[in-house]
């Protein structure tokens, strides 16, 4: 009996999670959300935008990075890539970094050999305000169907 009521519990489980979840393949059912992002009206390259919920428990956090033209395509961890995001508000972040040597050297932990450590610098500090949830004046509400949301930091 105790075997049977494991296997009962097992399987509740596994459905509540498929349905958590949207689908059976493990993918969320996302909204597309597309945009440019630009730097004083000039497209922004190679920078990361993140859609973070404004609210716990309403969409899900994500992501996308900027091509050379500035347009971005939000994903999920958990779903297809370039699909968006649940619908819900977010607060809207983008930085841009890039990765300098700190002058030490470490072992690379797959390979054995030694390497530069690196760091990741936000390429304009004095626009570090787009780059925090906190301070950000980004934000968008994604709703099903296509979603356009297009963001121009300026420079100070």
């Amino acid at each position: 009996m105790k075997q049977f009521s494991n296997f009962l519990f097992a399987s509740l489980l596994v459905v509540l999670a498929v349905n958590l979840v949207g689908c059976s393949d493990g993918k969320l059912k996302t909204e597309p959300v597309r945009g440019i992002v630009t730097l004083d009206g000039v497209p922004l390259e190679d920078a990361s935008v993140n859609f973070t919920p404004k609210n716990p428990g309403e969409g899900t956090a994500s992501f996308g990075r900027t091509n050379a033209k500035g347009e971005y395509l939000l994903q999920t961890l958990l779903g297809n890539v370039d699909a968006g995001t649940l619908p819900g508000e977010y607060v809207v972040t983008v930085s841009k970094h890039i990765q300098v040597p700190t002058g030490r050297r470490i072992e690379d932990s797959n390979s054995g050999e030694m390497q530069d450590e690196m760091d990741s610098i936000l390429i304009f500090p004095e626009m570090a305000k787009y780059a925090n949830t906190k301070t950000t004046p980004f934000s968008a509400t994604v709703v099903k169907g296509k979603n356009q949301f297009d963001f121009d930091l300026k420079s100070e």
